[in-house]
């Protein structure tokens, strides 16, 4: 008798992990095209070439499993328009070594992404976006091939933080603390 709460909390828990990644992957390349200077779609490997004159750039959170209670020490949307700190956070997102390919093991993933939209001057619609997961295989998408931070130098979470305003950033720092 005692298999079947254990049964029920398997299947809740497969619902939950199922629905995080619906939400993470609406979230991903096909639901956010990035765009080159004219306006047209950015081809999946030059997706960093386009990064030069890029003026500005808005991140937010996107928070895929409420139901994990995670808090933030920083609010988003963040709206960056110093040009060296848009093009610095390009080139680290950018410069992430390429996800490996074979099978290996990720840590647990709580559904918290980062959508980072640039823009150049003037320009309505973004013209790179990347999408950042700092848990699981804390991989970045939306640049042409998957990057991930896994094998990134120790400075990257600091210096991404730094580029967007947030000072002392870690990791855990975009992972947020669940309780």
């Amino acid at each position: 008798m005692r298999r079947r709460p254990i049964a029920a909390f398997v299947a809740a828990v497969v619902v939950v992990i199922g629905l995080g990644v619906g939400v993470l992957a609406a979230t991903g390349d096909a639901a956010l095209p990035n765009r080159s200077a004219s306006g047209g779609p950015v081809k999946a490997g030059d997706a960093c070439s386009s990064a030069a004159g890029l003026t500005s750039l808005t991140v937010t959170r996107v928070v895929g499993l409420p139901q994990n209670h995670t808090t933030f020490s920083f609010t988003t949307p963040i709206v960056v328009n110093d040009r060296a700190a848009v093009g610095a956070a390009a080139r680290l997102l950018c410069d992430l070594p390429p996800m490996p390919s074979g099978a290996f093991s990720c840590p647990a993933d709580f559904g918290t992404t980062y959508v980072f939209s640039f823009s150049a001057s003037g320009g309505a619609q973004p013209q790179l976006r990347a999408v950042l997961d700092p848990d699981g295989c804390r991989t970045v998408t939306g640049l042409g091939r998957t990057r991930w931070t896994s094998e990134a130098p120790a400075t990257f979470w600091g210096d991404l933080g730094r580029s967007i305003g947030l000072q002392g950033a870690t990791n855990a720092t975009f992972s947020g603390t669940m309780h």
